[in-house]
């Protein structure tokens, strides 16, 4: 079981990644989301507390560490500083 979790953790790292590269690969997310449903119907609630867990606390971290620094360089955690860069007006 701990080798089940420790692909869920890489998969979760991956996942946060991609979203912090580009925050449209969150709809992916129902996706992954389906992929920790059991495959086995012997399995335990347990163990899918401990792959969801798995998945999620990279991710978490990942947006934190994200939040934090758009709190510190734009004055707010879901300030990307995308309408910064914004030039084009419609002229």
């Amino acid at each position: 079981m701990c080798k089940a979790r420790g692909a869920w953790g890489v998969r979760g790292l991956g996942f946060g990644l991609a979203v912090l590269t580009r925050q449209t690969a969150f709809l992916t997310l129902p996706f992954f989301a389906s992929m920790l449903w059991p495959l086995d119907p012997g399995e335990t609630a347990r163990a899918r507390w401990h792959r969801a867990a798995a998945f999620a606390i990279p991710c978490g971290l990942l947006f934190l560490g994200f939040g934090l620094y758009n709190q510190l360089r734009f004055g707010s955690p879901f300030d990307t500083g995308y309408t910064r860069f914004m030039v084009a007006d419609g002229r």
